[in-house]
């Protein structure tokens, strides 16, 4: 598959996976993909050492969605930050909700995790950055 998508211009080759991604992200890198998503953490994934191990690779993902869970709001703030610093300290990796977010998750849940997220990446344009957008 890889070779076909390169031999059509294709310069971003992405898989989409559940669940531990160890092994898999060698087998990718070695038959051309080059960019997997989500890096789910519930599973244990380790972006970081991933990192080292895939130094072209790019990840998307990397924050447990389950955080804004109804209910488990007071999860947010804390797990959300360490993850989000630790993605984008990484060349290549890209901060995003692991499936995105639980269909559990509450409007005003979604609302204050997106809006985080957003301040969080450094979103230039305060519109674009909150939630819910008005336009």
């Amino acid at each position: 598959m890889a070779e076909v998508a390169r031999s059509c211009g294709a310069e971003l080759l992405f898989v989409d996976s559940d669940g531990k991604v160890d092994e898999l992200i060698v087998c990718l890198d070695e038959t051309g993909f080059n960019g997997l998503m989500p890096l789910e953490q519930v599973c244990g994934n380790n972006p970081a050492a991933y990192r080292k191990e895939t130094p072209g690779f790019i990840f998307l993902g990397g924050i447990e969605k389950e955080i804004a869970s109804t209910g488990q709001s007071h999860r947010i703030e804390g797990e959300l930050v360490p993850a989000v610093r630790k993605m984008l300290s990484m060349k290549g990796a890209f901060p995003m909700f692991d499936h995105g977010l639980s269909t559990n998750v509450g409007y005003e849940e979604h609302c204050r995790c997106m809006t985080r997220l957003h301040e969080l990446c450094g979103s230039q344009d305060l519109e674009l950055g909150m939630f819910p957008r008005m336009h």
